[in-house]
């Protein structure tokens, strides 16, 4: 017997015979290297080195399909999750990439909208210094018109000063005034005379119950003269004058005889009535001069000459429907 490596006689004592290939070698030329130090090997499963690097890749096949086997279904249900996970990722990160264009399109807003809020803000400042000014000047112009106002009414009762209004007498056909004024002197026992008359004529109205009757007369005392004997008429608690003590033709509703009254002033007599009647006063009146009133006997009477002073009279607004 040779060995297969140096070709040589191998006798017993020293053979190793490969349990594959069944061929024979020395034990000097087959050596494991362990330590560095050669030691023959004893083995009846011995291999030669050609028939290990022969098992070897058997081996690594046999490994390989195990693993098929045994991992693969798992590898591949791992390598979906995985797939899944990142196919869920990259979902994500679109969404975040969406949510980012969102965020920057919406900050790209809110800089136009501060913009534009500071540009309005700053239009607003401007308007609310004008309307500070406007209102000023809507003030100083408020005052000046009601100045005007008084001075307008003042300058219209100036020129009524001469003249009575009368209520109550009924209107008939082709009546002379002048004769009206004759009555009330007679049954006043004060004279006038023709030339004491300037004018006289009835107020236009929507009234039932008739117009007034207008007396202008030459001079303010002839006036006074009647207006004072209707008041002491009324003091000495005389019977009331009535249309029938004037002429049988009429009946016999009460005469009143007052001056007459500016516009203004009317209406400021008619408020004040209302305003007296809902708090307690007692007397309100006009004339010449001008609208009072007065809560008690023996008070000095209020002069009225706005509509502001009986709107702050009218503590309890019972009558504001007529300040609106």
């Amino acid at each position: 017997m040779s060995c297969a490596i140096c070709n040589q006689g191998v006798s017993p004592a020293k053979l190793l015979n490969c349990s594959i290939c069944k061929m024979n070698f020395h034990s000097t030329c087959i050596t494991n290297s362990q330590d560095g130090i050669k030691k023959p090997i004893r083995n009846k499963d011995w291999k030669c080195d050609n028939c290990i690097l022969k098992i070897i890749p058997d081996r690594r096949n046999h490994d390989k399909s195990d693993l098929n086997k045994d991992d693969m279904k798992n590898i591949k249900i791992n390598l979906n999750n995985i797939s899944f996970k990142l196919d869920t990722l990259s979902d994500s990160i679109n969404k975040i990439d969406s949510i980012e264009k969102s965020i920057s399109f919406i900050s790209t807003k809110v800089d136009e909208f501060n913009v534009k809020f500071e540009t309005i803000l700053s239009k607003l400042k401007t308007h609310e210094k004008k309307n500070i000014e406007l209102e000023k000047k809507c003030a100083i112009l408020e005052r000046e018109i009601l100045s005007l106002s008084r001075n307008a009414n003042t300058l219209e009762q100036q020129n009524l000063a001469n003249n009575i209004e009368i209520t109550g007498i009924p209107k008939t056909e082709n009546e002379s005034l002048f004769e009206i004024v004759n009555s009330i002197s007679k049954v006043l026992t004060i004279k006038v005379e023709p030339n004491e008359v300037v004018s006289s004529y009835r107020t236009k109205t929507t009234k039932k119950s008739g117009s007034n009757v207008v007396i202008c007369f030459a001079n303010k005392n002839k006036k006074d003269e009647i207006i004072n004997m209707m008041k002491k008429r009324s003091n000495n608690n005389q019977k009331p004058l009535l249309a029938c003590d004037l002429s049988t033709k009429f009946s016999n509703q009460r005469v009143y005889i007052n001056d007459q009254l500016s516009y203004n002033n009317k209406k400021l007599r008619w408020l004040a009535k209302l305003v007296g009647t809902q708090y307690g006063y007692k007397y309100t009146w006009a004339n010449s001069s001008g609208v009072y009133m007065r809560k008690n006997d023996g008070q000095v009477g209020v002069k009225i000459t706005t509509s502001h002073q009986l709107m702050d009279l009218d503590t309890d607004k019972k009558i504001s429907e007529l300040w609106m």
